[in-house]
Parts: C-alpha cells; structure tokens; sequence
C-alpha cells in the first residue's frame, strides 16, 4: 500500500518527521532500523492481511451507508458522524501503513550515512 495515495502528504510528513525524530545519532539510527525490521515483521503475520481486510470492508460499508442515507433516503449526513469515521478510517490506515513509513525512512537514512 503506498501512502500517499491513501493519505494527504502534510499528514505522512508528519508521520515522516516522527520517524525522522528516532534516528537523530548512531545509536538512534540503529535503533530505527531495529524498529523498521520489527514492525516489517508484522506485515509477515496472516493476522496482518485479515487486518487490513476488515479495515477495507468498514471503510467500504460505512461509504456505502453515507451514501444510501443521503441518496435514497434524501437525508442530511450528519458531518460530525462523517467526520468520526473519517478519522477511524485514517487512524487504522496510518497504523497498517507505519511499517512501510519506517522502512521508507530508514532507507533514506541509510542512502544519506553510506
């Protein structure tokens, strides 16, 4: 999954910069690249691809019901409700997304110490 598909680019930087914060010297590097090999290792796990299954299918029906209620039943959505599973929606996708962030990140600073 590539992020910036799913996520404007103001909000992978920010998850970009938290990253970058983690390898500030020798050691930090290190332990980036601990934290990279760890979380890649998640993705690993079939538990991982039933995760990223349900977060598609609730982001599916709850799109699916906005658009019903306001097309078939000509009702007001309401925003707040929006608004609530828009985050949801972006929280699970930012935490399936945080392996390829890191592993990402910590190629960068591979390129930038070799």
């Amino acid at each position: 999954m590539d992020v910036r598909d799913d996520f404007n680019g103001g909000f992978v930087g920010e998850v970009e910069f938290a990253a970058d914060g983690l390898a500030d010297g020798v050691d930090e590097y290190k332990r980036l690249g601990d934290k990279a090999h760890e979380l890649a290792k998640l993705k690993e796990l079939e538990g991982w691809a039933i995760l990223q299954e349900l977060v598609k299918a609730r982001e599916t029906q709850s799109l699916n019901l906005f658009t019903r209620t306001a097309v078939n039943a000509g009702q007001a959505v309401d925003q707040r409700e929006v608004d609530k599973l828009r985050g949801f929606i972006e929280g699970a996708k930012f935490v399936l997304a945080l392996p390829d962030i890191v592993r990402r990140r910590y190629e960068r600073k591979s390129k930038a110490v070799a």
